[in-house]
């Protein structure tokens, strides 16, 4: 289960060093209406500068902390 969660955490930070894998994640509806069904997923992976990925990454460190303080009902609402 560690090992998901820290890809999870990684995958966000590799894309930002790796640009051009970004705009194959990125949202695209013209895209996902032909079939990149993916990047209605993925969008949220790809960060365009250090600020949008600062404020990406404290949005959620505050959204588990709250979900930590529900118990155990919280840390599944993380893990979904």
């Amino acid at each position: 289960m560690k090992r998901r969660r820290l890809a999870v955490l990684a995958l966000p930070a590799l894309l930002f060093y790796f640009p051009g894998w970004a705009a194959h994640l990125q949202f695209d509806r013209g895209a996902a209406a032909h079939g990149e069904a993916w990047r209605l997923v993925t969008c949220h992976w790809t960060h365009w500068s250090p600020d949008h990925l600062l404020w990406n990454v404290a949005a959620f460190v505050l959204l588990a902390a709250v979900c930590e303080s529900w118990g155990p009902q919280g840390r599944k609402a993380l893990l979904v």
